[in-house]
């Protein structure tokens, strides 16, 4: 969807309190945003702890822990744009098929607000953008230099007038894996109440991982660190004093703390162990298509109403949550295996096709307990979902 410029200066002109959220830069902060033409947009806030970053091998995919290799948020020097943007760069020979990165906000933006990607840079790959798992535009052309950056073909974007919550993803996707690849981008939300901000910082604790230092950029991406925080298990030292910090705000909630250990257990604990080869091979009986995997899925799509439900139904049994885990048809069926599910369950639909049987089912029966809580547990599963503070 195409946004006309005049009707967002109007509507910026009736509001003053519009900002920029970019999901990029070195860390938390507010900057001032002099000169973009936009009358009262003044300030950009970087929020790059808003971002959870993956690789994967086909389908087959493993979260990072590292910012090497990884999508991260760079400022200053490190960034081709006079504001923060997101980087890639991939060594050559690596054999992961697609880089990725995605945000999750549910929060209401505003009726004037809109995603917005912007490439600088990229070599040797393309890049794909999908909101709440829909394919909406792949960019292909190749640029050297931000001389080169500009035009149609390098810039996207969508109204969110109206949407409260949604997941915004990009996947890289290297076009020679022996070769070394790289993209620089803008990942924002422009024209944005004050609101929204307060709302993201109300309803998740991801503040305090906003400096991207080495252990906040780990315990961001890996669901097993924040499982071990929650737990007071043993973790790698560097990890400590972030894992304190944000436990301390998470556990200022109980409903949340509880609802997030429950879900993290059911989700990343496995009855088999996980074996290496399985990252390169694919069951042929999988059908073509995404699938989630709940041990790589953003625990922080969980602090939403809908699964807030579907807490209610299991409260802290974490077996009622691997249980409802296997029946779910867009649960990928390797996990299904790990996890021992019933054989009647590892059948895995395609993603689309799940959310389409969904939401019919739930609009079909509506009033009706199982339909109900599918629903609720698709749009928790995607992060589709609203918050109770908007």
């Amino acid at each position: 969807m195409r946004i006309d410029s005049n009707n967002l200066k109007e509507a910026e002109e009736r509001n003053p309190q519009l900002v920029r959220v970019a999901f990029s830069g070195a860390t938390r902060k507010t900057l001032s945003q002099a000169g973009t033409g936009f009358k009262n947009e003044g300030t950009i806030s970087q929020r790059p702890e808003e971002l959870k970053a993956d690789r994967c091998i086909q389908r087959k995919c493993e979260e990072c822990d590292d910012k090497a290799n990884c999508f991260h948020g760079v400022s200053g020097s490190d960034s081709v744009s006079e504001f923060p943007t997101l980087i890639l760069f991939v060594k050559p020979g690596l054999m992961f098929t697609k880089y990725r990165a995605s945000v999750h906000a549910k929060c209401n933006a505003g009726e004037a607000a809109e995603q917005m990607v912007r490439v600088h840079q990229m070599k040797n790959g393309r890049l794909k953008i999908l909101v709440d798992g829909i394919h909406k535009r792949t960019i292909n052309k190749q640029v050297s230099s931000r001389e080169e950056a500009g035009g149609h073909e390098l810039l996207w974007k969508s109204s969110l007038k109206g949407v409260k919550a949604f997941e915004l993803t990009l996947e890289f996707i290297p076009i020679d894996l022996l070769g070394q690849s790289s993209v620089n981008l803008d990942m924002v939300l422009n024209h944005v109440r004050l609101d929204f901000e307060k709302c993201l910082d109300q309803t998740n604790c991801l503040k305090i991982m906003g400096d991207q230092s080495k252990a906040s950029y780990a315990l961001r991406n890996q669901n097993k660190f924040q499982l071990k925080c929650l737990e007071r298990a043993s973790l790698p030292s560097f990890l400590q004093a972030k894992c304190r910090k944000w436990r301390a705000c998470v556990e200022k909630n109980p409903s949340l703390a509880s609802l997030l250990k429950t879900a993290l257990k059911a989700a990343v604990r496995r009855r088999r162990p996980n074996r290496l080869q399985g990252l390169t091979q694919m069951d042929s009986r999988t059908p073509v298509g995404e699938c989630v995997d709940p041990a790589y899925a953003d625990p922080e799509s969980f602090e939403c109403e809908c699964m807030a439900a579907f807490h209610a139904k299991c409260g802290d049994d974490e077996q009622c949550f691997k249980d409802e885990f296997c029946k779910h048809n867009r649960v990928c069926r390797d996990w299904k295996i790990a996890n021992s599910c019933p054989e009647n369950f590892l059948q895995t639909g395609s993603s689309g096709q799940a959310a389409t049987m969904l939401e019919r089912g739930a609009r079909a029966n509506s009033g009706k307990g199982a339909a109900a809580t599918d629903s609720h547990f698709e749009s928790a599963l995607t992060g589709k979902c609203t918050s109770e503070t908007q």
